[in-house]
């Protein structure tokens, strides 16, 4: 028998291991070539010849130290890049008052209707005395009356409210010549308009009208919500005044100087106030609203009252936000663009908009009914002074939790808006020498409104980003090259060591294993 002599295959395993040898070497030789020649501060004596072991253990650490503190500090960057990356700073240049609208004037009187035209009193007297009769035109004013009375009569109280009662509502209330004694605005006509508010039947100027703010397909048209009827000349919400001239509308805000811009003298009604409804007093609320805002009786107001002159010195609060935030997102924006938030009822967005639109669909949720003054898309689901109890109920209640329900409504402040404040002074105002007459006596009395900006220039807020994408890497690159040196070379050096280095060494130990290793 022949023996069989095995034999190792020495040829398949050695050249596995040799080439497992040849990467490591050239691995290393890789790192330390990039160590050696790389633009980061240390690097290279970490494995430079000729150094101590401890040496290169401290540039090491070093060198691990400065990457984990740039890396820590860039987090930081980062973090408050994605959650606050807005500033909101002082505008850079100052805006001149002819530069934006004059602000809209709502006068509400206290005294909603004259007791000389109905005496709501005796009727609810007359209503009680079962040997006195009231006419159906009598009582169902007293019912429209009953709307708006601080304290509704139970006698009168209705189940329904209908558009004819609102119309009847808006023909029995204070008018305006009744209210106004005298006016002066500057260079423009003093046109007060109608409009339906919480505090019932008021007058504004300088407002839009109702097409420009409401949608109207969205809301009833059984009755109107304002008479304000002037259109829109040469402004837009966007980009504010287009021209120079002075015709445009809303009107332009003025500098007057030492003197008032508006002056007006409202008639002096104590004689005419009910016992009954609306006995508080019998002065005028005054609001100051932008002209793209609906009129809203809601919120804070100045009085004017008889015997008094009441002088407002307007401030503008003016915001405007860079379009650049229009790609933040909403959470961290906190702000809506005109486009971003389309309303039912309203045309225009803004915060008191999106505000009054929530109240109204939670008054209806709550009551089955909306107050008579909230555009609504139905006029059967009005109100009625049985139901205004539970309406105020309903506001009180929004009031309370008004922030979770806003939220749930999407409510945010509109990016860009403007805004009128006013520093106010009430002096005694009383002309002794006028007691000729009972007009005159009554002229005598009546209350003064003054107003004048109080500034003819204002810096406005400018809401922008605070880190742009420019400046998160700008910032991200300084803290790099603080703590490393590092650069965009040093991103295009690792590149290159990563690709072209690897791809040269490894064709170069291809070539070598032919060599060494010939077929």
């Amino acid at each position: 028998m022949h023996e069989v002599i095995e034999r190792p295959v020495v040829r398949e395993v050695c050249p596995r291991k040799n080439r497992r040898k040849r990467q490591k070497k050239l691995l290393k030789q890789l790192l330390q070539d990039y160590a050696k020649n790389t633009t980061l501060h240390g690097l290279r004596y970490t494995t430079e010849n000729g150094l101590h072991i401890i040496e290169k253990v401290f540039w090491l650490i070093t060198f691990t130290v400065s990457v984990v503190l740039s890396f820590y500090l860039i987090s930081k960057v980062w973090t408050k890049w994605t959650t606050s990356p807005i500033i909101v700073s002082f505008a850079g240049k100052p805006v001149s008052v002819q530069e934006v609208p004059l602000p809209s004037i709502t006068i509400c009187p206290a005294v909603k209707f004259l007791q000389s035209n109905i005496n709501f009193t005796k009727i609810q007297l007359d209503l009680r005395d079962a040997n006195k009769t009231v006419d159906n035109e009598t009582l169902a004013n007293v019912n429209a009356i009953n709307l708006i009375c601080d304290a509704p009569f139970l006698m009168t109280r209705v189940l329904t409210t209908d558009s004819s009662m609102i119309n009847r509502l808006i023909n029995v209330s204070t008018d305006i010549v009744d209210i106004l004694d005298m006016c002066f605005i500057s260079i423009y006509d003093c046109e007060f308009k109608a409009v339906l508010t919480n505090d019932g039947l008021c007058y504004t100027y300088n407002g839009l009208s109702a097409q420009n703010i409401l949608n109207l397909d969205s809301v009833q048209q059984e009755y109107r919500y304002s008479y304000m009827e002037t259109k829109i000349k040469d402004w837009t919400l966007d980009k504010g005044y287009t021209g120079n001239e002075n015709d445009a509308y809303p009107r332009r805000g003025q500098d007057s100087g030492q003197k008032p811009l508006i002056n007006i003298r409202l008639a002096n009604l104590e004689d005419e106030k009910d016992k009954l409804c609306n006995a508080v007093f019998a002065g005028y609320k005054i609001y100051l609203h932008h002209p793209s805002e609906w009129p809203q009786a809601m919120s804070y107001y100045f009085v004017a009252l008889p015997k008094q002159e009441t002088s407002l010195a307007v401030k503008v609060n003016m915001v405007t936000t860079s379009k650049d935030l229009q790609s933040a997102a909403l959470n961290v924006r906190q702000c809506y663009f005109q486009h971003e938030r389309p309303l039912k009822y309203f045309k225009i967005y803004s915060y008191n908009h999106c505000r009054l639109e929530c109240l109204t669909n939670y008054t209806y949720d709550t009551c089955q009914c909306v107050l008579f003054h909230m555009p609504f898309h139905d006029s059967t689901k009005v109100c009625s002074s049985f139901q205004t109890s539970c309406a105020m109920q309903a506001n009180f209640k929004f009031g309370k939790k008004g922030s979770d329900l806003l939220e749930k409504c999407k409510c945010l402040p509109a990016c860009n808006y403007i805004q009128y404040d006013a520093e106010f002074l009430k002096t005694d105002y009383e002309v002794e020498d006028l007691k000729e007459d009972n007009a005159r006596e009554r002229r005598r009395h009546h209350a003064k409104l003054k107003l004048f900006f109080k500034e003819p220039i204002f810096t406005g807020l400018h809401r922008s980003e605070l880190f742009g994408l420019t400046d998160f890497l700008g910032t991200c690159g300084g803290l790099l090259s603080l703590f490393l040196g590092f650069s965009f070379l040093s991103i295009v050096e690792i590149f290159y060591f990563i690709t072209f280095r690897v791809y040269k060494n490894i064709k170069a130990d291809i070539k070598s294993e032919k060599l060494d290793n010939p077929m």
